[in-house]
C-alpha cells in the first residue's frame, strides 16, 4: 500500500477574466521522497505539466527539513561588496543506531554595493553546494563516511558562463552537526577527488565555552579549497538559545571566485560582522 496519496490545487481569478491555477497529485514512495505530477498557469507564462520528486526528512512525516541556516555578514570595509548571505539546509533520508544518510543544500551570495546605505541592493553570484553524504559510526566516538559534491558558481546578469566542479571522496568529524556546541573542540574534515578542478578540501574547526552564569562563546574556522578557487573564514561569536540559535559573531572572510574577477584581487582579508540563525527541528 501507498503510505500517502495527497491533491493539492489553487485557482486565482485576476480583474475577472483571466484563470490561473496550479495542481499537483502528489504519491508518497517513502518516508522522505515523494514523486508529483504539478500542472500550472501563471500569468504570461504558458500552462505547463511536469513531474519530478519532492524530498524532505524521514525522521518524521510533518517535517520537510532537519536543519535550517541562515546568516547575513557585512563587509564594512569592502566597496565592492556591500553583504554576503549564507544559508542551507539538510535532509536526512536514513537515520539508524550505527549509520545515516544525508544531503546538505547550501548556498552563498554576496551583495553589491549600492550608492546608498538604503535601496536595491543586486546579488553579484550564486554559489550552490549539495553534498550527499553517507556516515558511519567509528570507535572513540567519531563518525566517518563518503560523500558526493556539486558545487555551483554562477554569476548573476552577466554575460558570463557558470562553473561547477563534481567531486567525491571522505569525511571525518567527532560530532554528527558541526554546528551544535556540544563538545568542547569540535572537527569536520573531508578530502576527495574533484573531477573538474584536481582536488576537494574541506575543513570545519570549533572550540567553545560556556562560562557559568553567562552566554556560551566560540570560535569557528573554515576552509574550502580546490585547484582554482579557496574561502577561508575565521570568526568569533557568542550563542543565543538553544534549538534555535541566534549568533551574532565578527570575523574575517577570505573568498574566491570560480568565474568573474581574478582570484589575486578578491582572496584578501574582509573584515566581516553579522549574525547566524540556526534551527533544527
Amino acid at each position: 500500500m501507498l503510505p500517502e496519496l495527497s491533491l493539492e490545487t489553487e485557482w486565482k481569478l485576476v480583474n475577472f477574466r483571466d484563470i490561473y491555477y496550479e495542481a499537483a497529485l502528489s504519491i508518497a514512495l517513502t518516508r522522505g521522497t515523494d514523486l508529483f505530477i504539478r500542472a500550472t498557469h501563471h500569468y504570461a507564462y504558458p500552462a505547463t505539466a511536469y513531474i519530478g520528486l519532492r524530498f524532505r526528512s524521514a525522521g518524521a512525516i510533518e517535517r520537510i527539513m532537519d536543519k535550517f541556516e541562515l546568516e547575513t555578514g557585512v563587509y564594512p570595509y569592502f566597496d565592492a561588496h556591500k553583504l554576503l548571505v549564507r544559508g542551507g539546509y539538510r535532509l536526512e533520508f536514513l537515520q539508524a543506531r550505527d549509520r545515516r544518510f544525508f544531503v546538505d543544500v547550501d548556498f552563498r551570495t554576496p551583495i553589491l554595493s549600492g550608492s546608498g546605505f538604503l535601496g536595491q541592493f543586486w546579488p553579484d553570484h550564486m554559489l550552490y553546494d549539495i553534498a550527499a553524504q553517507y556516515e558511519r559510526t567509528l570507535p572513540g566516538g567519531l563518525y566517518g563516511g563518503l560523500f558526493a559534491r556539486y558545487f555551483l558558481d554562477m554569476p548573476v546578469d552577466k554575460a558570463l558562463r557558470f562553473r561547477s566542479g563534481l567531486s567525491a571522496g571522505l569525511a571525518l568529524r567527532n560530532q554528527t552537526d558541526f554546528n551544535r556546541l556540544d563538545k568542547p573542540l569540535r572537527f569536520d574534515l573531508a578530502a576527495g577527488y574533484d573531477f573538474v578542478f584536481a582536488y576537494d578540501v574541506r575543513i570545519r574547526l570549533g572550540a567553545q565555552v560556556k562560562p557559568k552564569g553567562f552566554v556560551p562563546l566560540g570560535a569557528d574556522f573554515r576552509l574550502d579549497a580546490n585547484a582554482e578557487r579557496q574561502t577561508a573564514e575565521f570568526k568569533v561569536f557568542a550563542s543565543l538559545g538553544k534549538d534555535f540559535e541566534a549568533r551574532p559573531f565578527v570575523g574575517i572572510r577570505k573568498i574566491t571566485y570560480l568565474v568573474g574577477a581574478p582570484p589575486a584581487e578578491l582572496f584578501k582579508n574582509r573584515l566581516t560582522a553579522g549574525v547566524t540563525f540556526l534551527k533544527w527541528f
